[in-house]
């Protein structure tokens, strides 16, 4: 018998999640001086100056974060 349309997306979805997620949090990335992005964010949040505005409003850490990552690509490229 042949699976449904949604059968066949829940399974995908089980299958390709943990190593979406994988991906995307935990390998190296160039972007990111070849940490993975659990690792730059720790050590984002590590430092005393950005470490209040962190727990405050995580998802601006989270952007001023990655514009130093852009800053310092930028910077090694010239």
């Amino acid at each position: 018998m042949k699976k449904g349309f949604a059968e066949q997306q829940i399974l995908a979805g089980v299958i390709v999640a943990p190593w979406h997620r994988g991906h995307n949090e935990h390998r190296p990335h160039r972007a990111l001086s070849y940490l993975s992005p659990v690792e730059g964010m720790a050590n984002h949040r590590a430092t005393a100056a950005t470490h209040v505005r962190c727990e405050i409003n995580p998802l601006n850490c989270l952007l001023e974060w990655i514009v130093q990552m852009q800053l310092s690509l930028m910077a090694a490229r010239i």
